[in-house]
């Protein structure tokens, strides 16, 4: 604890996951345990920190096992297989540290060491890092903690890596009780049915059906499209796919792809 300095990071680990991270706000200092012990000495030493907790906890399975492996050895946070060891304060790499809060959705700026960490708001936290809260949290609900999952507009299924969590409803016009529901947002994929979304080329009417929209170039690539029932949507999500609509209104409502009969 004594080589810990102000503006290091700390990850915070118990029970199989990393619960959340902290910012250094002073060197440690002597004091004695918060509670007492029959089995340890009452006097410690304390370290004061900015504490932040993770909405959803990062399992250790989550963290890769090739990231764990790498840290610098001989006091290393993991065994040789990835195990977490048995301890209180281990060093690690900035590389873990990235990996962990990248899971959280936690994007850290380039210099830790400018200033504590400031908390503004509920959706977006900033100072030393920027923490995108609500859609970390509820992509990893959708996934479920599966390796694949469908697209919800085509409905083709995808590794997670290829796959995001898109909004349904703008961002920018959700409460912030709206930003942490499920329903607004969907799983989409990187394979243009993300964009074409967001760019209100592919809508969803009241019935769940995609009408495809847009230039023609674009709407003949997404014609397999047209007619079929979108994957994410359901009678809570009906709402913000009309709102969807609305935000795209200015659009021409008709489709300009060439029907094929057959």
């Amino acid at each position: 604890m004594d080589q810990a300095a102000i503006g290091d990071l700390v990850l915070h680990y118990a029970n199989g996951s990393v619960r959340g991270f902290s910012i250094v706000l002073a060197p440690s200092r002597s004091a004695p345990r918060p509670y007492s012990s029959e089995t340890w000495n009452n006097d410690g030493r304390i370290l004061d920190v900015d504490y932040v907790a993770f909405d959803l906890p990062v399992r250790l399975d989550e963290l890769p096992l090739e990231v764990r492996l790498l840290e610098p050895k001989p006091h290393a946070a993991f065994t040789s297989k990835g195990r977490v060891n048995q301890g209180y304060f281990y060093p690690v790499s900035m590389g873990l540290a990235r990996a962990a809060l990248d899971i959280a959705g936690i994007d850290l700026a380039s210099n830790l060491d400018e200033e504590p960490l400031r908390i503004n708001g509920l959706s977006d936290r900033e100072g030393l890092a920027r923490i995108r809260v609500e859609q970390p949290l509820i992509r990893r609900r959708l996934l479920a903690g599966r390796p694949e999952a469908p697209c919800g507009l085509c409905g083709d299924m995808f590794a997670t890596d290829y796959l995001v969590a898109a909004h349904i409803k703008r961002r920018a016009d959700c409460s912030e009780r709206e930003r942490a529901d499920v329903n607004v947002v969907m799983l989409a994929c990187k394979f243009g049915c993300d964009a074409a979304f967001e760019l209100g080329h592919l809508r969803v009417k009241d019935d769940g059906t995609i009408v495809v929209l847009g230039p023609t170039s674009s709407a003949r690539r997404l014609a397999a499209l047209e007619g079929r029932v979108a994957g994410a949507f359901t009678t809570e999500t009906r709402k913000n796919f009309r709102a969807h609509r609305h935000t795209h209104a200015k659009t021409p409502a008709t489709s300009t792809i060439d029907v094929v009969p057959g």
